[in-house]
């Protein structure tokens, strides 16, 4: 094996503290792709496959950098510069899977926020309309907005107003109810379409949360977004950093060989 000179032994020695930080930053992918598909599994009436997919591929970079940094520290530590080539392609795929999923965040951010407006009104009308019939992915995505949020409708209370002038069999889910004194929270006749309402419900005094679920819910599809493309592009930028560790290692390894050779 040939002796490295001491600027490469210092080259090698970055290397590898990059190669820790890398094995961190593996775990720390998988783990947040994880957190981003089970938190965004309840949102995904309005977000559909796009965020899954972002995580997905977040995910999937996590697991193949804790396999390179493996290479990496074999390769670093025996010199072996074909390892080290195998390292590099690797990093550049996840790069770009990074980078990939980052830009699949921030885009798709836009389109669902632009969308969501509709697509919660939607899910309104897709509520169950009564107790007795299965939850939904309607029904999960607004009891979970609702209660998550304390927040009750789209814009507010009326959309579930408007929603039983249509519906005698409607009421207000459980999920928009509060206890008075909190804050947000008013006490008012939910129903006022009498001529459409059987007589037990006609009149009902509820305390329902007073604000509208859009604005909570366009900031949650905001942090989801930002939390896809802000995970990928920072850590594919911070892998570049290792690539470029990895290629100057590689000339050192060369110009130690040619030393000895000489």
């Amino acid at each position: 094996m040939s002796q490295l000179t001491t600027g490469a032994q210092v080259v090698r020695i970055i290397f590898l503290i990059f190669n820790v930080l890398f094995l961190l930053i593996g775990i720390a992918l998988t783990a947040v792709g994880i957190y981003l598909i089970v938190e965004g599994d309840s949102l995904d009436f309005v977000t559909g496959s796009e965020y899954a997919s972002g995580a997905a591929l977040i995910i999937v970079a996590g697991g193949v950098t804790i396999v390179v940094t493996v290479i990496g520290f074999f390769g670093a530590l025996g010199l072996w510069r074909p390892l080290l080539a195998v390292f590099i392609g690797l990093l550049v795929i996840i790069v770009v899977l990074e980078i990939v999923a980052g830009i699949l965040g921030f885009v798709y951010r836009q389109n669902i926020r632009d969308e969501l407006p509709d697509r919660m009104l939607e899910a309104l009308d897709e509520y169950p309309q009564n107790a007795t019939e299965d939850p939904t992915s309607a029904s999960n995505f607004v009891d979970f907005v609702q209660e998550q949020f304390e927040c009750c409708g789209v814009n507010g209370v009326e959309d579930w107003t408007n929603k039983t002038a249509v519906c005698q069999d409607c009421s207000p889910p459980q999920s928009c109810v509060c206890d008075i004194g909190q804050p947000n929270c008013t006490h008012q006749f939910f129903f006022s379409y009498c001529d459409n309402i059987p007589d037990g419900f006609c009149g009902e005094n509820l305390t329902l949360w007073t604000e509208g679920c859009l604005a909570s819910t366009q900031d949650a599809v905001d942090v989801l977004g930002y939390s896809v493309g802000g995970v990928g592009i920072a850590f594919g930028i911070f892998e570049i950093i290792g690539i470029l560790t990895a290629l100057g290692l590689i000339c050192c390894i060369n110009h130690s060989r040619k030393q000895t050779v000489v």
